[in-house]
């Protein structure tokens, strides 16, 4: 989203900035770039001034006429901004430009973004570090629906479905059903019927196949890493 109350262009700018390593990296295939809009309802369009915007009309029209003009006294979000992320957005998600100056896109001139080069590179070194057990993190997965398939009496396949491409790792029948579960359990879902995505903590304290040391040593494992890539994230 962008044109944020109080959001200069310059900020906007490096926000694509942001969206340009991800593409470059790897992590995201596809974006779309969202105008803000105040609403009757929302906590922006109930309270403007507390925003620094001020709403110029028109009135709350019922179900699904609800959107709101504004003025904002430090932001701007002009037609020419809107148009240049929807072109860099195209030609991304296409596999182009990914190495360009992202102020190519916009037909007016704009400040060079702030955002070091290796953004993307050093967040990743520092999520590296985030298996540790001792962290407040929850498990989410982002990836399909892993599927297990028995390959041996004593060994199994778990595909694990993503969106470039489908990883597959081999576990005991045990522990392939164990990471399934734990999957499943951190699968978004509309949902969650009051309950919560699986605790970093938690998962160690029950491993059943040996405790927490078993579980610290599982962490350094082909298979748990591989997991990890495709879509098991800690957040």
């Amino acid at each position: 989203m962008y044109g944020c109350p109080g959001e200069t262009v310059a900020e906007t700018v490096e926000s694509l900035e942001r969206v340009r390593q991800l593409f470059a990296a790897g992590l995201i295939q596809s974006a779309f770039w969202h105008k803000f809009t105040a609403t009757a309802h929302s906590p922006i369009g109930l309270a403007p001034d507390t925003h620094g915007i001020r709403i110029t009309g028109p009135r709350f029209g019922g179900f699904a006429e609800n959107e709101l003009a504004h003025e904002d006294r430090i932001g701007r979000a002009p037609a020419w901004l809107g148009e240049g992320l929807r072109r860099a957005l195209f030609h991304y998600m296409e596999g182009q430009g990914l190495t360009d100056d992202v102020r190519r896109w916009f037909g007016r001139p704009v400040a060079r973004p702030k955002v070091p080069p290796d953004w993307v590179e050093l967040a990743l070194a520092e999520g590296s570090q985030e298996d540790d057990p001792t962290a407040e993190r929850r498990f989410v997965w982002i990836g399909g629906k892993p599927v297990i398939e028995r390959h041996r009496r004593t060994c199994s396949r778990l595909i694990l479905p993503n969106r470039v491409e489908d990883a597959e790792v081999r576990l005991s029948p045990g522990k392939a059903e164990w990471l399934a579960t734990l999957i499943q359990a951190a699968t978004p879902a509309r949902a969650k019927r009051g309950e919560v995505y699986p605790l970093l903590r938690d998962v160690r304290a029950r491993f059943p196949f040996g405790g927490p040391r078993a579980f610290d040593a599982m962490l350094h494992s082909i298979a748990w890493q591989k997991a990890r890539t495709v879509g098991l994230l800690l957040v």
